[in-house]
C-alpha cells in the first residue's frame, strides 16, 4: 500500500533514443506537396512505439521522429495502481528493453529524453464523498470539463454527474477521478482510491 499512496510516475513518453534494429511494425508511407514520410506504429498492452522518417522535397532534408510511451508499474506489476519512483523507472526500462529485444527491436536509451510525464497522487478517499469539492475546484478553472466513463461524454462541469474532472492548457493537464471504479476489482484494490494526475 506504500507504493499506492505516494506521489510518483504513472506514465511517460520518451524521445531522442536510437533504434539500432527494428523487425516489427506496420510501415505506412505517405506523401504531400512538402514531404514524403515513412511511419511505423506498434501498439502493445505494455507500450506503444511510433517512428517516422520525413524527407522534405525542397531541401532533401531528412528528419526522424520517435516516441516510446509506457507505464513503468504496468511493466513491473501488471497494473497501473502504484506510482513509480526513480529506481522502479530504471527497473521497468530494463524490462521494457528485454521485451523489445525479444520482439526484434533494439533501442539505445543512452540519450533518451522525456517528452511527457504523468505524475500521480493517490488519495485514500472516496471520490463520491468529495465530488462536490472537486466540482467547486474545477468550476473555478477556465475550460475545465467533466467526463462520464460509461458514456465517455465530455460536458461542462455545471451539468454533471461526473466520474472524472479535468483541466488542460498548453503544457499541463490535471485530472481527478475514481480509481477504485476504474479498477473495479476488490482483489486488486479493496480500499477507496481517488487519483489526482
Amino acid at each position: 500500500m506504500d507504493k499506492v499512496f505516494r506521489i510518483g510516475i504513472d506514465r511517460l513518453s520518451l524521445y531522442n533514443f536510437k533504434i539500432i534494429k527494428m523487425c516489427e511494425g506496420i510501415v505506412i508511407n505517405s506523401s504531400n506537396d512538402t514531404f514524403t514520410q515513412e511511419s511505423t506504429h506498434i501498439k502493445d498492452e505494455l507500450f506503444s512505439l511510433d517512428t517516422s522518417m520525413r524527407m522534405y522535397k525542397d531541401s532533401n532534408e531528412v528528419r526522424e521522429f520517435r516516441t516510446l510511451t509506457f507505464n513503468p508499474n504496468k511493466l513491473l506489476t501488471g497494473t497501473n495502481i502504484n506510482n513509480s519512483r526513480e529506481t522502479e523507472l530504471v527497473e521497468s526500462l530494463n524490462i521494457l528493453e528485454k521485451i523489445l529485444k525479444d520482439r526484434g527491436i533494439v533501442i539505445d536509451f543512452t540519450e533518451a529524453k522525456i517528452n511527457t510525464i504523468e505524475i500521480n497522487l493517490n488519495l485514500k478517499i472516496d471520490f463520491r464523498t468529495f465530488e462536490e469539492v472537486f466540482k467547486l475546484l474545477f468550476t473555478n478553472l477556465k475550460k475545465s470539463k467533466a467526463t462520464s466513463r460509461v458514456t465517455e461524454n465530455t460536458r461542462l462541469i455545471n451539468k454533471l454527474e461526473a466520474e472524472s474532472f479535468f483541466y488542460k492548457n498548453n503544457s499541463l493537464k490535471i485530472r481527478v477521478y475514481d480509481k477504485t471504479a476504474e479498477i473495479n476489482n476488490l482483489e486488486i484494490l479493496s480500499t477507496p482510491v481517488t487519483r489526482v494526475e
